[in-house]
């Protein structure tokens, strides 16, 4: 082809490009939003099956090894190790292990003959009951009344009773004289004095007039 020259296209191709033109420069909302969804769908789809796949094929692989791992073992272990070799030496034990082994026989023989020294003991020895507990409820009550003989009342002054005092000076309370009975009290007793003194008469108890 020379420059400029191109070959004439049918009419089909130019009428879907004017097609796709049209639907490119056109502003159809409706179309833009059914657009829209069919790709949001394409994309939760896409996204589930990639999901699920992830799920799956570790399982199946898992699955698929421990097969192939079952039917080794079931049928071709077997004449595998029958033709490795003597089976003597496979069957020989290392000295680590026999090491092992003796340790936990002795372990096992020290422990046995403990429990035996414990059941020994147990069944010579015996044992008495705990005593009950001491009651001392004697204590408190001592106690109590030890706080209520030092917060009692002071002791008798040894003087005898003490004299009452003096009726209050007479006045006039509404017109009338107030008397004390003096007559019908008893005289106080005076205390004895110790000494060559003789002793005093009774003083007299003075009247109101």
């Amino acid at each position: 082809m020379r420059a400029g020259v191109y070959p004439a296209k049918p009419k089909a191709e130019k009428v879907e490009e004017q097609l796709d033109g049209m639907a490119l420069d056109g502003a159809d909302p409706q179309l833009e939003r059914q657009v829209e969804i069919i790709r949001n769908l394409v994309e939760s789809y896409m996204k589930i099956v990639h999901k699920t796949q992830r799920d799956l094929v570790p399982k199946l692989l898992m699955h698929m090894l421990v097969n192939e791992i079952k039917n080794f073992l079931k049928g071709e272990l077997l004449p595998n190790l029958y033709q490795a070799g003597d089976l003597n030496t496979l069957m020989t034990e290392s000295a680590g292990v026999q090491q092992k082994r003796e340790e936990m026989v002795r372990v096992y023989d020290a422990m046995k003959e403990a429990l035996s020294i414990i059941g020994e003991v147990s069944m010579s020895t015996v044992s008495t009951p705990i005593p009950p507990p001491v009651n001392d409820d004697w204590l408190q009550q001592d106690s109590s009344l030890s706080v209520n003989a030092s917060t009692g009342p002071p002791p008798p002054s040894p003087g005898g009773s003490r004299r009452p005092p003096p009726p209050p000076p007479g006045g006039s309370a509404g017109g009338k004289v107030l008397t004390p009975s003096v007559a019908s009290r008893a005289a106080p007793s005076v205390p004895s004095r110790t000494g060559s003194s003789p002793q005093l008469p009774a003083p007299l108890v003075p009247q109101r007039r």
